[in-house]
Order: structure tokens, then sequence, then C-alpha cells
């Protein structure tokens, strides 16, 4: 596609030729080449460091479940571990596939499965937040700083991909702020006041 060098003559020079020039800029269609390769890159990117995130991903597991034990059922902490583990395996084995550089619907299709399991593994990192509210003061600061530290290595993760992005950290964003605001600090500590 080809864009306009300069703005219409009733518009004026300068800063309105730049303006003019993005607002007429087609849009990307689905199948563009200029998608697929972006798209290809992405896949690749995730198949080659599928390994890296992995021990993150074990370590952080750990240490939420040994701090969340202390407080909580041992029959939730097991069945939260398990589901992380399917959630890994299943991220590792998608990861795995080959990524299809010719074919334009099948990138479309892996990258939204993709999507969809960054989701899933989401929702359940996610759900150990359900024993906020048995938490102290300090493990509750604990478990914001892990979280918090995870939404931002999701952005390397994801190759800074918005809709991989945002489909991980979303449901951790919005659970932690969820039972921030439910269970608020039980001990009301001059720490918290100050954050």
């Amino acid at each position: 596609a080809s864009f306009p060098l300069k703005a219409p003559e009733n518009e004026g020079a300068g800063g309105s030729i730049i303006i003019y020039n993005f607002l007429t800029m087609p849009t990307i269609k689905p199948h563009d080449s200029e998608t697929l390769f972006v798209d290809n890159a992405i896949l690749t990117f995730m198949v080659k460091q599928k390994w890296t995130m992995f021990g993150g991903v074990v370590l952080i597991s750990a240490v939420l479940a040994v701090i969340g034990f202390k407080q909580s059922a041992l029959w939730y902490w097991v069945i939260w571990l398990v589901l992380t583990a399917v959630g890994l395996y299943a991220h590792i084995a998608l990861r795995s596939v080959p990524t299809p550089l010719d074919d334009a619907v099948a990138t479309q299709r892996l990258l939204r499965l993709n999507v969809w399991l960054e989701f899933a593994n989401g929702v359940v990192l996610s759900l150990c937040l359900l024993s906020f509210a048995d938490l102290s003061s300090n493990e509750r600061l604990l478990y914001t700083l892990i979280f918090l530290a995870v939404v931002v290595g999701d952005i390397t993760n994801t190759a800074g991909h918005q809709k991989l992005f945002w489909a991980f950290s979303g449901p951790n964003i919005v659970m932690l702020s969820l039972m921030w605001f439910v269970y608020p600090d039980p001990q009301d500590s001059a720490l918290f006041r100050y954050l």
C-alpha cells in the first residue's frame, strides 16, 4: 500500500502532514505478510525461550505455596500445584510445536492457542490469592511484590505481544486488586500506610 507523502491542499504544512499520513494509513489485514512475519517472530521467540520460564514458574509457585500453606488447607494447595503443573506442561508442549512459517491460518491458530493458554495459566496463578484473607501484613506484601514481579516479567516472556501479555497478567492484576479491596490490611501497619 502506498502512503500519501503530503497533506491535501486544504491542510496546513508541517505537523498536519504527519497527522494526515497517520490517520490515512491503511489497517493491516489479518493475512498481510507483515502480520505473518511478526506473528512468526513472536512464536519463534516463545519456542526458543520455553525452558527459560520453566525455572521461574517452579520457583514462584513453590514460594507462594510455602507462604500460603501455613494459613490454608493442604488440599487447596495440592489442587493448585497440580493445576499449575498441568498448565506448565501444556505451556511447554504448545511452545514445542514448530512455527508454521508460510501458513498464515495455522500461525494465527497457534498464536490464538497461546493466548488462551496464557489466560488459563494466569487464572490458575491468581487462584492462590484466595488465601489472601488469612495472610499477615508481611505475607501480603510479599505476595504483592511477587505478583508485581510476575507481571513485569511477563512482558519479556510474551515478547511484548499485547494480547499474550494481558491474557496472563490481566487475571493476576484484577485478582490482586480485588483482594486488597475486599480484605484491607488487618494490622494497619505503618508500612502499608506509606505504600
